[in-house]
């Protein structure tokens, strides 16, 4: 769903910038309404249903079993939230921020320079790549050696995209993405 949820923004934000006279906040309303909208909702769901909206495997491993009897003689309840740290509430909710703007940026890349709609929609996909290399640093996810030198692959193509065109627009565009 996230993924459909992706493309329908990226969708939106193409086809908004592409006709004449669109209010720039009103295709980031669209946006919010297109993907931002549905995790506000899964938020909801998860907290009447988990209890919280932050929990980790073994609250869902609860859960599932939730109706079983656990060692001690008590029953499980909805997860309270507190097995996940605060270090990783805060990166999540500012994940969720930085999200936000990187389709603030999107939008204005493509009001800057509308000819680039697909070397811009590739830098926007490349998002993946920031996310690797963070957790990559950040949570010791790491890479292998392959997606290693297939995110330097991709990030010599952008760069010679953004370099070899002269347009006016075109590398603000790219800035912007």
């Amino acid at each position: 769903i996230a993924n459909i949820m992706f493309g329908s923004a990226n969708f939106l934000l193409s086809y908004c910038n592409s006709q004449p006279g669109t209010s720039p906040w009103g295709v980031v309303g669209l946006v919010w309404l297109s993907s931002g909208f549905w995790g506000f909702l899964a938020a909801i769901y998860y907290k009447f249903t988990m209890g919280t909206i932050f929990f980790n495997d073994r609250d869902v491993e609860l859960y599932e079993t939730r109706h079983e009897q656990l060692p001690g003689g008590a029953f499980y309840s909805k997860a309270d939230g507190s097995s996940v740290s605060v270090r990783s509430k805060l990166l999540t909710l500012a994940g969720s921020l930085f999200i936000g703007w990187s389709q603030v940026m999107m939008q204005r890349a493509f009001a800057t320079d509308p000819q680039s709609t697909g070397p811009l929609m590739a830098v926007s996909s490349s998002d993946i790549m920031v996310v690797g290399v963070f957790c990559h640093f950040v949570y010791s996810e790491r890479l292998t050696f392959m997606q290693a030198v297939a995110i330097v692959i991709v990030l010599t193509g952008l760069v010679i995209m953004a370099a070899f065109d002269s347009t006016v627009g075109h590398f603000l565009g790219f800035v912007y993405a």
